[in-house]
């Protein structure tokens, strides 16, 4: 019984992956966070400091080729980079969505990492929001898209 629930533990461990998908030129699947560059804040809950170690969600839409800014003198891509939003998804089914350009150093600059849980999963951690509502436990999925016009 034991080597059946290690087993199905590690299975389930190895399984943690993100999905990068929508609106992004390289659609990608991230099963670890060491490729990325390392990010540390400290945030207090229940009255305690709690330190945490993960990779800026920037940094992963970045490498997946998601429409940042980077095109200032291009009107086109500039106002595409401006309406683009991210949905994120839980295993649950808990959403949350951000605009892409609050996430951009040279627009919003709002810290959003990816942290690798005890359990396998990623959670998304929002350290300087005022409430943790956009906290996501167990993420599953990024998808980058477009509003569609009124």
């Amino acid at each position: 019984m034991r080597f059946a629930l290690g087993f199905f533990l590690a299975s389930t461990i190895l399984q943690a992956q993100i999905a990068i998908s929508g609106d992004v030129t390289i659609p990608q699947t991230v099963t670890a966070l060491g490729k990325f560059p390392q990010v540390t804040v400290t945030v207090t809950e229940k009255d305690k400091p709690v330190t945490y170690t993960g990779a800026s969600l920037f940094e992963i839409l970045k490498s997946a080729g998601a429409p940042f800014d980077e095109h200032m003198q291009d009107r086109a891509l500039h106002n595409r980079a401006m309406i683009s939003s991210l949905l994120v998804t839980a295993k649950d089914g808990y959403r949350v969505v951000f605009s892409l350009s609050e996430l951009d150093p040279k627009n919003g600059n709002a810290e959003v990492l990816v942290i690798s849980k005890p359990d396998g999963t990623f959670s998304l951690l929002v350290p300087h929001a005022g409430s943790k509502a956009r906290n996501v436990r167990a993420v599953q999925e990024v998808s980058v898209f477009q509003p569609a016009r009124p």
